[in-house]
């Protein structure tokens, strides 16, 4: 079994068939539970001749969070035994840096208002918040 992980929101599973299968395969289930208190979070069926199943969910999977992973395969008399994989981890990923970033005044100049252009699910993966600092220019010329 080998996992890989192209960003901080998607977990790509892929796996061979066993060397002695007992029965003809007729599908593969995997199954995404969080490590901590083994919630599933996502479960997807595939065919027997699929060995690769992508979870792009980013509200289920999170950086740094640990995961475990089963695999199981079906024939006509049910589930066979289980692969799995226990307590691994996705990385977590910086966000990309805003964009269209607009800084708008108030007319009396007392306020203002600094806007972006808002990052999909896809993008912010497990990203929550940006911080905005202000600093006043130096009143001092030199």
């Amino acid at each position: 079994v080998m996992l890989d992980s192209p960003s901080a929101s998607v977990v790509v599973v892929s796996w061979g068939p066993p060397q002695m299968p007992n029965g003809i395969i007729l599908n593969y289930t995997v199954v995404l539970e969080r490590y901590a208190d083994g919630f599933e979070l996502d479960r997807q069926g595939v065919d027997e001749n699929t060995f690769v199943v992508e979870f792009e969910n980013s509200q289920n999977i999170i950086g740094e969070t640990p995961y475990n992973l089963t695999i199981f395969a079906s024939n006509s008399a049910g589930e066979g035994q289980s692969v799995e994989l226990t307590h691994f981890t996705v990385e977590s990923t910086s966000p990309p840096p805003p964009t269209d970033v607009r800084v708008d005044r108030s007319t009396d100049g007392s306020s203002m208002t600094v806007s972006w252009t808002r990052l999909t699910i896809v993008q912010a993966g497990s990203f929550v918040t940006y911080i905005v600092t202000f600093e006043e220019p130096n009143s001092r010329r030199k």
